[in-house]
């Protein structure tokens, strides 16, 4: 059966985003990576039996529009501001690759609206250089992200809006090494869990290990011989972890006796 799920729109600080819902519970916002919006049914479908799933296309990603965001900052700030429109002012987040840069940002600059953060190989982190993304051939650029090529290839104009999403991300990103970033995650105090790859061809394993060493408290959880799009190629065990973390911070306090 397909997942149902209702298309929305939201007019958020001079940005038109468009986004998903579905499920109830407490809200989880999933923020996405370069490529944009990916409609991971098996993992959307598994986060919305507990939780109210929002699914963003971030700003100047697929037909949401960019309006004055020229940095990752901007677009953490206009994350918040959906959150506090859409989501009653604080949620769950997990973001993935790119996402997952916005997410620690958001966790940073706007701490009261993070709940708890899920980081799914996110980026900022790299040393020694950007990663080739942009003029490779797509079957290669699957295998880098998904392990293989992908069941049902892009079609024209599925690989021109993708194409479009990743060099708005790389001109969201800035360098590779984010120093603010690095400098800030310190200051992150919500419930933090780094989940990584092992077969990732994108992330180095140090980025994801020196990123949790920096996050007071962070958990780092690898899936073994994963690749980096982990909620696409390996749904059921990257959801039952993340509802696992959520679940544990979610558990009311016992009531002393």
């Amino acid at each position: 059966m397909p997942l149902q799920y209702d298309s929305c729109t939201a007019q958020v600080g001079g940005c038109e985003l468009h986004y998903i819902a579905l499920g109830s519970g407490a809200p989880l916002v999933f923020l996405h990576g370069s490529g944009g919006f990916r409609l991971d049914e098996e993992t959307f479908a598994r986060l919305a039996r507990r939780y109210r799933l929002l699914v963003p296309s971030l700003p100047g990603f697929d037909a949401s529009t960019l309006g004055s965001v020229t940095t990752g900052p901007d677009v953490a700030d206009i994350t918040a501001a959906f959150i506090a429109q859409c989501a009653g002012g604080s949620a769950h987040v997990v973001g993935e690759s790119f996402g997952g840069r916005i997410a620690a940002w958001l966790a940073i600059r706007h701490p009261a609206t993070v709940r708890c953060l899920v980081l799914a190989a996110p980026g900022g982190l790299r040393r020694g250089g950007g990663e080739q993304r942009v003029g490779l051939p797509p079957e290669e650029l699957q295998r880098r992200l998904f392990g293989r090529p992908l069941a049902h290839p892009l079609t024209e104009a599925q690989q021109r809006q993708r194409e479009a999403n990743v060099a708005n991300a790389i001109h969201l990103s800035g360098p590779p090494w984010d120093e603010p970033l690095y400098q800030q995650l310190p200051s992150i105090r919500c419930p933090t869990l780094v989940l990584y790859g092992t077969a990732d061809q994108t992330m180095p394993r140090e980025s994801m290990e020196l990123l949790a060493a920096r996050v007071p408290g962070a958990r780092l959880h690898c899936f073994e011989g994963a690749p980096h799009v982990l909620s696409a190629v390996v749904p059921e065990p990257f959801a039952a972890v993340i509802e696992e973390f959520l679940a544990a911070h979610d558990a009311p306090a016992t009531a002393p006796a």
